[in-house]
């Protein structure tokens, strides 16, 4: 007859096993908030460096995109129209006086006072966005470790 092993005090351990893949995604979630709210202020901060403080830095937000679990995924939003031409940059060109501003000065002929058409000169770009990241990225790995040390503590 076979005699049986017994191992005493791996109830401990055994818990933790059980509970780490929870733990780990809740930790892992919680460091990818922390991550784009990082990237966000980042981005904010070199808008105000070249000098643009309004509707563009309002615009960067964070929206929960999916819930799995204790998972919660987000991602980085710039809701403006011409978030991607500040980003990217763009070609010079002629815009219209009587065009929009989309914000309170009305249209571009009220706020530069011109009549007819205006030239706007070529951008390249001022790539908040990529920089913030970039930033941010090198800060990325050890907060995941950060994460998964605590998510094993605990």
């Amino acid at each position: 007859m076979p005699s049986a092993i017994v191992v005493h005090g791996l109830k401990k351990p055994m818990t933790v096993l059980h509970t780490l893949p929870t733990e780990m995604d809740k930790e892992f979630s919680m460091s990818n908030i922390v991550f784009l709210k990082a990237v966000r202020k980042s981005a904010k901060l070199r808008l105000v460096r070249n000098s643009m403080t309004g509707t563009l830095k309002d615009s960067i937000k964070i929206i929960p995109t999916k819930i799995k679990g204790k998972v919660k995924q987000s991602r980085l939003v710039v809701d403006n129209p011409y978030g991607i031409f500040q980003e990217e940059g763009y070609k010079g060109h002629f815009v219209h006086a009587g065009t929009s501003t989309r914000n309170s000065l009305g249209t571009i002929g009220d706020a530069y006072n011109v009549a007819g058409f205006m030239w706007i000169k070529k951008s390249k770009g001022l790539h908040f966005i990529r920089n913030a990241v970039e930033k941010q990225l090198s800060t990325f790995s050890q907060k995941l470790n950060n994460a998964a040390r605590r998510a094993i503590i605990q």
